[in-house]
């Protein structure tokens, strides 16, 4: 077999360097740091195009038809033909002949765009096109060619990989079911959180001897994140006794909700900036509950960076989460017609039970056996050495 350290790999992503935080949430920077810290001969390839003027051009009147309620669908620029050929162009300037192997993160359309070549191609992605499809917003009711388009250049990244690493079973299982993929050929290795601390993979949670309950909503999109849902159960938790105070990072508290007392505004936290950083890191210290009615989530690396501080997750049973959120484990999975008043009735009864520090040691115990980088490395690693010998 080959040793993980003669693997050469060429590492390629939409991120500007390897250094680059921003791209997927931090992930890409996340994923090229372990594989680095695993021994493996990496190397960072950006193929970020240059989108010529005139791609931009038809984008905008696309959305300016949207504006103006001339028509209320979308279209998928990332993950069209047109992005393709560019994506293309940069690509073929290129040598793909001096490594083992090549991994793509993220983005189909990379994959799609590679020239023809032996060298087998790894993907790495948290769902197929048509999983996410009318599942996010921004990805739905797309005009028919454009989702022809997206489908297309997203079941050719599939095809074409020899290996595809994905983040959850439910992504498995649409690739499956809508592409007509052999299972044999993907596999399934969770995300890690993206943090550095000491205190990952240590905390357990003492909840005998609190009288007051930190419960952490975590987004970017109030409507998505389940905001609604989060007050409402705060509400029903203080209706039944519970002192409890919703801190809210990420988003914006829409005005309807900013007179209640029990809300603590945080705002975004960029991770980039050490004080934000350190800020999120005490946030997540003091933080006694994850509440995450996420309406749409293919894998979130917030619930990766709860369980990294023994949080007890409550979350709507939706996408990838099945992964991430074990029922009796480290959390709860309800229901998609779950009100906030069904939220507030777990997180009590797993209060009153005295479940809760049970919860927060199921999340250690999870971070450390799977939601953390260092496994995920290993296994991805693994994985890629044994097409590479075939």
């Amino acid at each position: 077999m080959v040793k993980i350290r003669n693997l050469r790999i060429k590492f390629l992503s939409f991120a500007l360097d390897e250094y680059d935080r921003r791209m997927w949430s931090g992930t890409v920077f996340m994923e090229y740091q372990s594989l680095k810290e695993a021994s493996a001969d990496i190397h960072f390839v950006s193929c970020a195009p240059k989108v010529p003027y005139w791609h931009k051009a038809i984008c905008w009147s696309f959305r300016m038809l949207n504006r103006l309620h001339l028509t209320k669908k979308q279209f998928a620029y990332s993950n069209s033909y047109l992005y393709r050929t560019v994506v293309a162009k940069q690509l073929a300037t290129i040598n793909f002949n001096d490594c083992d192997a090549i991994l793509v993160v993220a983005h189909s359309v990379i994959v799609s765009a590679l020239p023809p070549m032996s060298t087998p191609i790894v993907y790495m992605t948290d769902a197929p096109y048509s999983g996410i499809e009318n599942y996010y917003p921004e990805v739905s009711n797309l005009y028919s060619f454009s989702s022809r388009q997206a489908n297309a250049i997203s079941k050719n990244a599939w095809e074409r990989s020899k290996l595809v690493i994905t983040s959850s079973d439910w992504a498995k299982q649409h690739a499956i079911d809508d592409y007509g993929i052999a299972g044999d050929k993907i596999k399934v290795v969770e995300f890690g959180a993206n943090l550095r601390s000491p205190h990952l993979g240590k905390c357990i949670k003492d909840y005998c001897s609190k009288a007051k309950l930190n419960i952490l909503l975590s987004g970017v999109n109030w409507q998505r994140k389940g905001g609604d849902i989060a007050v409402a159960c705060c509400q029903a938790l203080q209706e039944k006794g519970l002192d409890v105070t919703l801190f809210i990072v990420g988003m914006e508290v829409p005005s309807e909700y900013r007179h209640l007392a029990f809300i603590k505004p945080i705002g975004f936290l960029n991770k980039n900036i050490p004080a934000q950083y350190n800020k999120y890191v005490e946030l997540l210290l003091d933080t006694d509950i994850f509440l995450f009615p996420t309406r749409a989530e293919c894998s979130a690396i917030v619930t990766c960076e709860a369980a990294a501080f023994g949080i007890p997750i409550f979350t709507y049973d939706t996408g990838g989460l099945g992964n991430y959120v074990v029922n009796g484990v480290n959390g709860y999975r309800l229901s998609m017609d779950s009100t906030g008043v069904n939220f507030a009735n777990c997180i009590y009864s797993s209060y009153i039970k005295s479940e809760l520090e049970k919860l927060s040691s199921g999340a250690t115990m999870l971070f450390n056996a799977k939601l953390n980088w260092e496994i995920w490395a290993d296994k991805v690693l693994t994985y890629i050495c044994t097409i590479v010998d075939k």
